[in-house]
């Protein structure tokens, strides 16, 4: 597998890094502490994870239960990782995150590199995010979104990092995302999301201090796509966390946006 992530930034991703250095900073300050305990849970619900997946032997469940509800989105990383870990980690500046691509039906698995400017660190994401790199404005706190829609506990940091969800004259509509839905269910994200994990950053350092995604934040990142307050519909009502009602949509009436 091809490190893509081995590149120096570019000046555009310098430039945007410098430009929301002061919500990177807030997000810092409420980074919460690594819970390997939490991290270990079942990547389905809050139980303690008993016993792994035989195909991938990295996801963590309490039962056959949960094993089996959470098939129809696992199976999308799944067989992923075993090719993701024939490459080696380039190097301990690298940590895996997780790549929505915008012209694939599914995400994958990624190499990630931190880079430092003296005591800033931040992570090397404008190779990931070409062609759309420029557009990259979209830095989100997935755990002050988790906890605002009501889902469990991460166990570290975790963020959104991308283009704006609003449409790009020449970013295209994210088709690993959509896939998440069916047709006409989920609101339009526009070029390529990286899922990146993070811990608080060490004394004297500034900026994001990556951190080793697994399928627990996958999970997490799902049902924020799956549950944000623009789909049409609650694609997953048995993990929302708030009650929910039948109804039918009529798409001719909805603007889509």
């Amino acid at each position: 597998m091809e490190n893509e992530g081995s590149q120096p930034p570019t000046t555009a991703m310098m430039a945007a890094l410098k430009k929301t250095s002061k919500v990177v900073q807030e997000m810092a300050r409420t980074c919460p502490p690594t819970d390997e305990g939490i991290r270990r849970r079942c990547t389905y619900c809050e139980m303690k994870g008993r016993f792994t997946c035989n195909g991938c032997v990295s996801a963590r469940y309490c039962s056959r239960a949960c094993q089996i509800r959470d098939w129809p989105i696992h199976r999308l990383l799944c067989g992923n990782l075993s090719e993701f870990n024939k490459t080696p980690c380039p190097s301990p500046d690298h940590v895996a995150a997780i790549l929505f691509p915008a012209k694939e039906a599914t995400p994958r698995f990624i190499w990630l590199e931190q880079f430092s400017e003296g005591d800033y660190l931040f992570p090397i994401i404008d190779c990931w995010l070409r062609p759309y790199a420029r557009r990259a404005n979209m830095i989100a706190d997935m755990n002050a979104l988790l906890e605002e829609a009501g889902h469990g506990r991460v166990g570290h940091g975790l963020l959104m990092i991308g283009a704006h969800e609003k449409p790009l004259p020449d970013a295209p509509v994210n088709a690993s995302i959509l896939a998440l839905g069916k047709p006409d269910q989920m609101k339009t994200w526009f070029g390529n999301q990286i899922i990146v994990g993070r811990k608080p950053n060490e004394t004297g350092t500034r900026g994001i201090t990556l951190d080793h995604v697994n399928f627990r934040d996958f999970r997490h990142a799902v049902d924020l796509y799956q549950h944000h307050p623009l789909n049409l519909c609650v694609l997953n009502p048995e993990r929302y966390p708030f009650p929910a009602v039948s109804g039918v949509i009529n798409i001719s009436s909805v603007w889509r946006g």
